[in-house]
């Protein structure tokens, strides 16, 4: 009997407690604590799956050998995972959901994993719009090279490649400066600067070439010409040059030279594109014309001598002063040179009327000899006995005779007086020829002042 209860209740105890009645003693297994799971609400998935196809199509797009029809599939794939995601009402799990955001830690970079995502997604729709070789401005602030004016071309390869100048964008197309699409240029690669179209270059060349034959057939040798604006050779609109008998051009570097060749090169002149033209020398005087200026210009110089008369007051005409100072006043040689008077105190010892009375002369070409010196002759002292005042300039203890001290001090612009004493020699120059009031006559000096 105690046998069958012992199987009775093995029988009937629990399936999950294994029950010994062995030496009176009871044992059960351990429990093993279990990790709980987080299953993925409906929303959650539906969201991941869109997220996932909308990357997937990115990375389609950013293929450069993709075909329309994979593009195709691929946003359609992502745009049915999006509606499936939409439909999903977040309301069935939201308890669920509220039990995992207390569990679950924010990731820092979220947002800017999504910015990240968003602009590759925006450059990529935007190459499936572009069209190869296409004319590009960017939009204000996206230019690469910070310049809104610039213009581009979309290569094959979407990368944006600069038109540096107008003649190589016109190489390329024709219609660029009016014909393009503004992007947002913002992470787009830039590749090398275009260069000129060679075909169009080499059309260019042989263009300019026909321009240039066309020009030499039309023109006359040695006719007079003006370059048209931004084409002549040195820069300067205002030049006039020969066009030479060797299809080449020649300055005229002054009005002397032009009028040597012809007479009327400043009204009578053609205008040209001198882009191109070849430059000789620049002309030189006309032999022929330098001769006769050269006669004409002796003749003047004779004339002029035959009117003048020796020792007249000259002054020169402006522009023809040997000194280059119009003010000055010279002399009329007998030899027809020029002698300067260098300073009023020389030309009044020769002449009184010299600032008034002057014939006004071209000076070009006359002789010139030197400068006049003191008319010691002519040059008159008022002697008396007051005693000069002043600093004294020289002092001659003795050796000098009244001439000498005379001279010594008619020259010396300085010097306006002298005191002498004849029974030695003395001989005193003074810069002063004010009266001092004391009489040294009675001493055996003389007083002259200028």
């Amino acid at each position: 009997m105690l046998a069958g209860v012992g199987l009775l209740v093995v029988c009937c105890s629990s399936s999950s407690v294994a029950a010994m009645m062995m030496g009176g003693e009871e044992k059960e297994d351990p429990v093993v604590p279990k990790t709980p799971v987080k299953t993925p609400t409906a929303a959650e998935k539906a969201k991941t799956d869109a997220a996932a196809a909308k990357a997937a199509l990115a990375l389609v797009k950013a293929d450069p050998n993709v075909t329309a029809e994979e593009v195709a599939a691929a946003q359609l794939v992502a745009d049915n995972a999006q509606a499936a995601a939409d439909t999903v009402s977040p309301d069935a799990d939201a308890d669920a959901d509220a039990d995992a955001d207390a569990d679950t830690v924010p990731d820092p970079n979220a947002a800017a994993n999504a910015a990240a995502d968003a602009e590759q997604t925006r450059i990529a729709s935007l190459k499936v719009g572009m069209v190869d070789y296409e004319t590009v401005a960017c939009e204000s602030g996206t230019d690469p090279k910070g310049d809104p004016g610039n213009k581009w071309e979309w290569g094959n390869d979407d990368k944006l490649r600069l038109y540096p100048n107008p003649q190589i964008a016109s190489s390329w197309k024709s219609d660029w400066s009016t014909n393009y699409k503004t992007i947002n240029c913002t992470g787009i690669v830039v590749g090398p600067n275009n260069v000129m179209n060679p075909e169009a270059a080499a059309n260019a060349a042989r263009a300019e070439e026909t321009r240039i034959a066309s020009l030499k057939v039309g023109m006359v040798d040695f006719e007079t010409v003006a370059c048209e604006s931004g084409t002549d050779p040195k820069g300067d609109p205002g030049n006039k040059w020969e066009w030479g008998n060797d299809d080449k051009l020649r300055l005229y570097p002054n009005p002397q030279i032009a009028d040597s060749w012809v007479s009327d090169w400043r009204t009578n002149y053609k205008t040209i594109n001198c882009t191109g033209i070849g430059v000789a020398g620049d002309n030189v005087m006309n032999p022929e014309a330098a001769a006769n200026a050269a006669r004409a210009e002796e003749t003047r110089i004779a004339l002029q001598r035959s009117g003048m008369v020796d020792y007249e007051t000259v002054a020169c005409e402006a522009g023809t002063d040997p000194r280059n100072d119009t003010g000055n006043k010279w002399e009329w040689g007998n030899d027809d040179k020029l002698r300067l008077y260098p300073n009023p105190q020389i030309a009044d010892s020769w002449v009184s009327d010299w600032r008034t009375n002057y014939k006004t002369i071209n000076c070009t070409g006359i002789g010139v000899a030197g400068d006049n010196g003191m008319n010691l002759n002519n040059y008159q002292y008022k002697e008396s006995c007051d005693d000069l005042g002043g600093g004294v300039i020289v002092r001659h203890e003795s050796g000098k005779d009244l001439g000498d001290c005379r001279n010594e001090c008619a020259p010396n612009g300085n010097c306006l007086g002298f005191i002498h004493k004849a029974d030695v020699g003395f001989c005193q120059l003074h810069d002063n020829n004010d009266p001092y009031g004391v009489d040294i006559c009675g001493q055996g000096y003389t007083v002259h002042r200028k």
